[in-house]
This record gives C-alpha cells, structure tokens and sequence, in this order.
C-alpha cells in the first residue's frame, strides 16, 4: 500500500494520469460534437428541403402508407390532368464506398428540385423510406433500407400506397410518374403495380440495378425488385428516360437494357441531354423538358 502511494505522489505518474485523464475527456468532447454535427446535419437537410418547396408553394405533409411513413410536399390544385408524381433518389446513402451513412436524406435533393420547378397544378413529392422522418422514430428504418433494400417490395408498396392517398386528395383520376436516379426504379416497379399510370419520366434512373453494380464493381442490392424486370409489363405506358451526357454515375446502358428488355419500344424513349451530370444542371432545364410530349403508342 505504502508503495502504491509513493507512485502516485510520483510526478511522472501523476503527469500520465492527468495526461490519460484529458485525453479521455477529449475522446469523450470530440464524439458529443461529432454526435451534434450529424444532428445539425440533418436538421439543415430538412430545413433546405423546407425551404426549396416552401419557395415554390409546396406544402409539407408526413403520410404512411404502411411499413414507413414518407415526407411529401405537394400542390394538390384540381386539374384536367394526371398527378404529377416525383419520387426522390438514393439520397446520401454512403459516406464513402466503405461506410453507410447513418440517414439517407439527401443533402441535394433532384427530385424536389424538379418537383419545384413544375408549375402544373397538381404536383406531389415525395420522398424515400428513412429520408426526412423516421431514422430514430420507427424501428423499420434500419440501414438495409438505403442499401440493400432500396426497392425492397415493402418500399414499392408504401410508396404507391402513399401516392394512392395523394390521387385522392387531389382529386385526380391518374398519375404520371417522375423519378431521380433510384426514384427512377421506383417509378417502374410502382407503374407495375397500377393501372391508373398514363406516363413515366425519369431522370438519370437506375432502371437495372444489376447491371449498374457490376459494371461499378459494387455489391448486388440483394434484397431489392429490379425495374428491368417489369419493363415488359410497363412497355404500354409512354415513357421518356433523360440521361445525362456527363452522367458518369449511371450512364446510358442501363437505360438502354431497359428498353430492349421492353419488347416493344414505341412507348420507350431515351433522350440523352447535353450539359448535365449526374446531379447537376437538371433542374435548371426541367421546366423545357418536362414540357416535351411523351411518346404516342396507342
């Protein structure tokens, strides 16, 4: 005991315990800030999707449509015309190849921007499982679902089920669909599972999800639907799919495996845009392209 006491009264003992001691403190300061700085990541992440739809007269609205409930934002005037849906992308599914990222919700949210420039009276937004609400509230949100699962049949039918309260509160007998990137697949494999779709858009879209991670080298999305599946039984809904001339995210391939795997293609456009990248650029000329006529295929 008495020797215990003489190393501790040491100086060179005392100076590695309050070295141990400070270095522990500061573990424990730098994780609690990096802990807040997600949090007011995500805030500002909400806070700028709030303000892009709030600037463009869109109102907010949480609907679930059974396993998640999905931020909207919407403009539900009546019209002559279909719903205008827009489904969001991916959102910030990884941190980096090696690292998911604890909360999907897009730091730049394509969809929304689209969904902002559209002037049509009957616009709806809507956003992907986990992105806004959910992560920390509802125990289904678990990383699976903005990686492997993305598209799982779950994602599929909530969102359609969710789309499905909007036609409704809108007033609308149909729906035209528009999706960013993933939002693209889930455009398609929602179109699969109606019969009130009367035209699919989409834009950068990840419409063979199989394709795309093996030419990228990136494991398979194994518990996800693949929307080249169902291009056949969608092949009557006039279609466009905007791929980007600089995207070197997705590409063109995909969208043409998709469309030779339709059988017919008369309702199946590719249209390649100039001056736009994966992410980039879409929404300053989204108000021209969405203003094109969908293809004729009756």
């Amino acid at each position: 005991m008495r020797k215990t006491l003489v190393e501790l009264t040491d100086p060179k003992a005392m100076r590695l315990i309050k070295r141990s001691w400070l270095l522990g403190v500061a573990t424990a300061v730098l994780f609690s800030l990096l802990s807040v700085a997600g949090c007011a990541g995500v805030d500002y992440r909400l806070e700028n999707a709030h303000r892009l739809a709030r600037d463009a007269g869109l109102t907010p609205q949480i609907l679930k449509g059974g396993t998640f409930a999905l931020q909207t934002y919407h403009r539900l005037g009546r019209s002559t015309g279909p719903l205008r849906v827009y489904i969001e992308g991916d959102g910030f599914a990884w941190i980096n190849r090696g690292r998911i990222s604890p909360n999907p919700t897009p730091h730049n949210p394509v969809a929304l921007k689209l969904a902002a420039s559209d002037h049509s009276p009957a616009v709806f937004y809507v956003g992907r499982p986990c992105q806004y609400v959910g992560v920390g509230s509802n125990r289904q949100c678990t990383k699976r679902y903005w990686t492997s699962h993305r598209f799982a049949p779950e994602v599929i039918e909530t969102t359609s089920a969710v789309i499905e309260q909007a036609k409704k509160l809108a007033g609308a007998t149909a729906v035209e669909l528009v999706g960013f990137s993933g939002g693209g697949a889930v455009a398609v494999l929602v179109a699969s599972l109606r019969s009130d779709v009367v035209g699919i858009r989409t834009v950068a879209g990840n419409l063979d999800h199989v394709t795309l991670n093996q030419q990228k080298k990136v494991a398979p999305l194994t518990g996800s639907l693949n929307a080249v599946d169902v291009a056949a039984k969608v092949s009557v809904i006039p279609q466009v799919h905007y791929v980007g001339v600089d995207d070197d995210i997705v590409g063109d391939i995909v969208a043409e495996v998709y469309r030779n795997s339709a059988g017919r293609t008369d309702c199946i456009t590719v249209r390649r845009v100039s001056g736009v990248s994966h992410t980039e650029g879409w929404d300053d000329m989204w108000r021209d392209l969405v203003a094109l006529p969908l293809p004729n295929c009756n």
